[in-house]
């Protein structure tokens, strides 16, 4: 995400804030200070949203380390103004592991609260409660642990609201998909999101509070892009790798001079070219990158034999594209061949199947809108 930057490093997950994280305890303190907190309160009620967000991000982490035990790796955790986000490479498609990711976070809460709860046989919440005056509830550090406890615990009521995506949404979907599948479950999930996302904007409205309105809105589009994501997802499980083969592609053969590769190069044929035998047998590919080495040795005589680059794997005929898309992206290429028999018959891109899934939508719509009518 642009606009983080790393401040720290947990159980060997990077943390980052963006940069936006800082407007929420600015906005807070500074509107308090305005409206007649001390200085000194207002010291510690920032010192409060601190600690408010390491609770935050512990429970986060709390998803983290529970996916990891189903083999699930996340790229690193996000602060920002509206709470935390751990970015996990997938969640489990197993519906009970799924659960259990999503109540994870909720549960450190819960653990927080119960750790902090001992306190309250010395300092009993009532005390708390029966003040009145902003000042004195952070003046000091002797309410601190009670607005922390009353703090998790609405960090747990919250997240489990059943608007997909927060964790009750996500736990939702995972009770739906035992019965309905997992397409089906996200839509349905994602429904009672937006429903409640719109709730949470009129309630934003009538109480004239920002916070409402934003949180609203981010529930009402990320139910709708997660729901186009599985949709999208389960396409790309359901279809092979043969429906979008590219057959017209570019291929040199082992034994092609460089010079030759450069000039189909120059002439715009194609930026990646998949190198092979007389035999069709695949070898590699020759890029941008190989096709300059080349230039600035001038060594064009040379055959694309000694210039192409291995690949880790090539695509099956017979894979799905999702599997195909992984491949792709692990090999950190723009296409790759595609492999019948142990020969080349053709070729994939990223771009192919961003341009399949983008028909596959367009007629999606098209049936909808035709059976409507």
């Amino acid at each position: 995400m642009k606009g983080t930057f790393q401040i720290a490093t947990m159980f060997g997950i990077p943390v980052k804030i963006h940069w936006s994280f800082f407007l929420l305890p600015a906005w807070a303190v500074g509107s308090s200070v305005y409206n007649g907190m001390s200085w000194t309160s207002a010291g510690w009620f920032f010192v409060y949203i601190l600690t408010l967000f390491l609770c935050v991000l512990l429970h986060e982490f709390g998803h983290i380390l529970m996916a990891r035990r189903f083999g699930v790796g996340t790229q690193d955790v996000i602060l920002t103004p509206i709470g935390g986000m751990a970015r996990l490479h997938r969640m489990p498609e197993k519906p009970k592991n799924e659960f259990a990711v999503s109540i994870a976070g909720p549960l450190v809460n819960v653990g927080i609260a119960a750790l902090l709860s001992p306190s309250l046989l010395y300092f009993p919440m009532q005390d708390l409660l029966a003040l009145e005056d902003v000042n004195l509830i952070f003046d000091g550090p002797q309410f601190f642990i009670r607005i922390l406890i009353i703090a998790n615990l609405v960090l747990v009521g919250f997240n489990l609201i059943p608007a997909f995506p927060l964790d009750g949404g996500r736990m939702l979907r995972a009770g739906l998909s035992f019965k309905l599948g997992r397409r089906r479950g996200t839509r349905i999930a994602a429904i009672i999101g937006k429903i409640l996302a719109v709730g949470m904007l009129v309630a934003g409205y009538y109480l004239a509070s920002p916070s409402f309105v934003l949180i609203g809105v981010f529930v009402f589009v990320m139910a709708t892009i997660e729901y186009k994501a599985i949709a999208t997802e389960d396409v790309l499980k359901n279809t092979p790798v043969s429906e979008v083969i590219n057959y017209d592609f570019t291929k040199v053969y082992d034994t092609t001079p460089m010079s030759e590769v450069l000039r189909q190069y120059s002439m715009g044929a194609a930026k990646d070219f998949v190198v092979i035998t007389a035999e069709h047998l695949p070898l590699g590919m020759l890029s941008q990158k190989e096709i300059e080495q080349a230039l600035h040795a001038d060594d064009l005589e040379a055959l694309a034999g000694e210039y192409f680059l291995p690949l880790p794997g090539y695509l099956q005929k017979e894979m799905t594209l999702h599997q195909a898309e992984a491949l792709i992206k692990r090999a950190r290429k723009t296409l790759l061949p595609v492999l019948s028999n142990g020969v080349v018959i053709g070729c994939l891109s990223r771009k192919s199947i961003t341009h399949y899934m983008h028909f596959k939508r367009r007629m999606m719509t098209w049936r909808k809108i035709t059976n409507r009518q």
